[in-house]
């Protein structure tokens, strides 16, 4: 695309040393990239290049407006956009290309560290930990002259800039060791986790003017422009073990758990939640004799709970500075309008597998089958307020959510010799989701919202991405029933037509 350019540079340095018979590792990285892209186009119909592109009338000659895609305007001695469509989704390409500048940039550092120490025969201790930061620019300029739907009489200036640091720490003892016709291996250890986001401004005039046209600078901001601040801190901490028990190499038991304490979950008294893991797996083919034709059996079972903490500032959310203010006076405080949540829980999931492995005809064909169902409780929901209450809305623990379904994949060799070596496979998978739950004192409760004239409504009994449309009105005998102007009448409701999941993917 025309002006559209795309830069990235990477430098990465590495280093291992061993100390003290090889009883200590030291290792660690460094990372670091600089992105840059101009142009890059938009997403969506406003002030992107392909919505007029898509949109031309077949009957008009596009290269009169590719060469003369700006003309002067004398009264307000700029220019304007050369465009026969005055549609709120349209510019000229070439305008937008041209006059709207995009600029983005990224300069990010991944460091990492990790200490190993094998003091005893079987035993190790490891620290890591890693740091991952990341600044980001985004500065999209549009021009006065361009749409006046998206863009003021004086231009318009999408600016954000902010950086993204998430730290990670970790220390964990392992042991592994065989006994005769068994085997164990096991960590036990801690976790920590710091995730910064958003920390910078970010602001956009809209359709509000700048003071002076198509001067993009901080001093020319219109006086009551809002600047924002979406910071956002997340930090968890956790302690973890696991251990995996081994018979004869061809019988595992693996049981996990862990306790995470999460800083969004602070005062409610639940920022402590315990999840935990179990499995169960044999080697068929090694236990007993099986055919020739089958090289290798495998069959396993497991199951699990998950525990998810929510985003920032939920529990007891804070008000926020509502900007500048006028010419005459500071700005004021915007008082925050959701109900503080102080007997919020994590959401819990509990996911259930069944599967097998194995490999056919001197391996030349695999086959690998997954069943599952996973059930989604405690979910984070929200529902307007009750009037009086002097908010607007709340949040709840509720809903209980299922999916389960199948993945299957078939490979093998079709051919196969010593110089030449043909390996294929196909997948197919299918995935049934059921909103079994949503509110349940609240059973009519639902989430979707009507988008030019189709809704995707989620409520209990039906499954996500379920589709409804407004069908035509009909009379009795089925005719379409017209309004006064003789263009067909919709229907007073939405109607479900089906779901836009797949039944199968392969």
């Amino acid at each position: 695309m025309p002006t559209s350019t795309y830069n990235k540079h990477n430098v990465t340095l590495s280093q291992e040393t061993k100390l003290f018979d090889d009883k200590v590792t030291l290792s660690g990285n460094v990372r670091f990239s600089n992105e840059k892209s101009k142009n890059r186009p938009g997403v969506g119909y406003y002030n992107n290049p392909l919505t007029g592109l898509y949109l031309f009338a077949r009957e008009r000659d596009f290269a009169d407006y590719k060469t003369n895609y700006q003309v002067f305007n004398t009264e307000r001695n700029l220019y304007k956009q050369n465009w026969y469509s005055t549609e709120e989704k349209q510019n000229n390409p070439y305008w937008e290309l041209y006059n709207d500048p995009k600029l983005s940039t990224s300069n990010r550092v991944i460091a990492s560290a990790k200490a190993s120490y094998a003091f005893l025969p079987h035993f190790k201790f490891d620290v890591r930990g890693n740091i991952d930061y990341n600044d980001r620019l985004l500065d999209y300029r549009y021009a006065a002259g361009g749409n006046s739907v998206s863009v003021s009489s004086n231009g318009t200036w999408n600016y954000t800039k902010y950086n993204d640091k998430a730290l990670y720490g970790d220390a964990i003892l392992s042991y592994d060791n065989t006994f005769g016709k068994f085997s164990l291996n096991g960590v036990v250890g801690g976790s920590i986790q710091d995730y910064t986001f958003n920390d910078g401004m970010t602001f956009a005039n809209g359709t509000t003017p700048l003071q002076y046209p198509n001067f993009f600078s901080f001093a020319n901001l219109p006086y009551n422009l809002v600047i924002n601040q979406t910071y956002s801190r997340v930090q968890k901490q956790g302690l973890f073990a696991n251990a995996s028990l081994g018979f004869k190499d061809m019988l595992y038991v693996d049981l996990a758990g862990r306790n995470d304490y999460a800083s969004t979950l602070a005062t409610t008294g639940n920022d402590s939640y315990f999840y935990y893991s179990a499995g169960v797996s044999a080697i068929i083919s090694q236990m007993v004799t099986m055919p020739t034709e089958i090289n290798f059996l495998k069959l396993r079972a497991s199951t699990s709970q998950v525990g998810n903490e929510v985003p920032y500032n939920i529990v007891n959310p804070g008000n926020v500075i509502g900007g500048a203010g006028g010419p005459n006076g500071i700005g004021g405080i915007t008082r925050n309008t959701q109900t503080p949540f102080a007997t919020l829980v994590p959401e819990k999931i509990i996911s259930n597998e069944i599967g097998l492995e194995s490999r056919f005809l001197n391996d030349r064909l695999t086959l690998d089958f997954t069943y599952y169902k996973n059930t989604s409780t405690n979910q984070f929901l929200s529902l307007p307020a009750p009037s009086g209450s002097g908010y607007t809305f709340y949040y709840v623990n509720a809903g209980k959510v299922t999916n389960q379904g199948f993945e299957l994949t078939l490979g093998g060799d079709p051919i196969k010799n010593e110089n030449f070596r043909w390996n294929t496979s196909v997948n197919l998978s299918q995935n049934k989701n059921k909103i079994v739950e949503l509110i349940a004192d609240n059973p009519g409760y639902q989430v979707g919202s009507d988008s030019e004239g189709f809704n995707s409504i989620i409520k209990a009994g039906g499954s996500f991405n379920d589709l409804y449309i407004f069908k035509f009105a009909r009379n009795a005998s089925g005719q379409i029933i017209l309004d006064d102007a003789g263009k067909p009448s919709k229907a007073a409701t939405q109607e479900y037509v089906g779901n836009l999941n797949p039944k199968l993917i392969t």
